[in-house]
């Protein structure tokens, strides 16, 4: 029996560390990320003041008194760290299953290419993976067009999709293929204003391939479900490890106030 518990200790400080390791990305990312600070502010500073309080709280308690009240808070934390790494591991179980998926790309077909940031007017890394595969896509199918989509970012002097779209004119795809949006200031306005497009461009009944990371597709699947339009998607894979843990991190958190909001 001591065995087990001594397992279960250590199985809880790991799930404690790891939970403890991603609320504090979230956090130095909620600094330095305009964007993330502007509107989800409160995850970036309140998880980490939690996770760093309630085990001092917990000292303290114990210290004082080991009643009732002690044990309850200490399985009301417990619950929260297990269920947290629980849903973050299924999360990622999910995310798994859209990378390196190639749909269907054959005749009449519309690439949807969800921007990301940039960098003195350039596609930043995770734009140019984003990018190359939808280039990818558009070179097999000379019958597909694409809807590249994003707003200015903060210092820049071109907006996303302006930048996307001469990525790809330079890849060798024709000009009169790529639709530029402009105003796109996230991943719900991407949707919404891709899919008015489609429905002014008359490719309304054509079959549509979401591009971008594949940590991003799960969290546009459930946008496109909401706004009514239909896809496929095509989740490109990050190359940066540490990139794509803070990118997996922002997005865990981000899919789930999406599917609050739809609940």
């Amino acid at each position: 029996m001591a065995v087990w518990k001594k397992a279960a200790s250590v199985l809880f400080a790991l799930c404690a560390a790891f939970s403890f390791l991603c609320f504090s990305d979230l956090w130095v990312n909620s600094i330095l990320t305009p964007t993330l600070r502007t509107w989800i502010p409160l995850l970036g500073w309140i998880p980490p003041a939690v996770i760093l309080a309630v085990p001092l709280v917990l000292f303290f308690l114990r210290k004082r008194e080991t009643g009732k009240g002690t044990r309850i808070v200490r399985w009301i934390y417990t619950a929260l760290v297990v269920l947290f790494t629980v849903t973050f591991a299924c999360f990622t179980a999910y995310l798994a299953s859209f990378s390196a998926t190639v749909p269907e790309n054959r005749g009449e077909t519309v690439i949807l290419v969800y921007g990301c940031s940039t960098r003195n007017d350039k596609p930043g890394v995770m734009l140019t993976e984003r990018l190359e595969g939808a280039a990818k896509l558009l070179s097999e199918n000379p019958e597909a067009v694409c809807i590249v989509s994003g707003g200015i970012d903060a210092g820049a002097v071109s907006s996303e999709g302006e930048i996307m779209k001469r990525y790809l004119v330079g890849k060798g795809i024709a000009e009169e293929r790529i639709v530029a949006e402009s105003k796109a200031l996230s991943t719900l306005d991407n949707v919404r204003l891709m899919k008015q497009i489609l429905d002014e461009r008359g490719w309304t009944g054509w079959p549509c391939i979401s591009v971008s990371s594949s940590f991003h597709i799960p969290r546009i699947s459930v946008l496109c479900a909401q706004n009514g339009l239909s896809s496929t998607y095509y989740g490109v894979p990050t190359a940066s490890a540490v990139s794509l843990f803070s990118s997996v991190v922002r997005e865990y958190f981000s899919t789930l106030l999406v599917l609050i909001r739809f609940l």
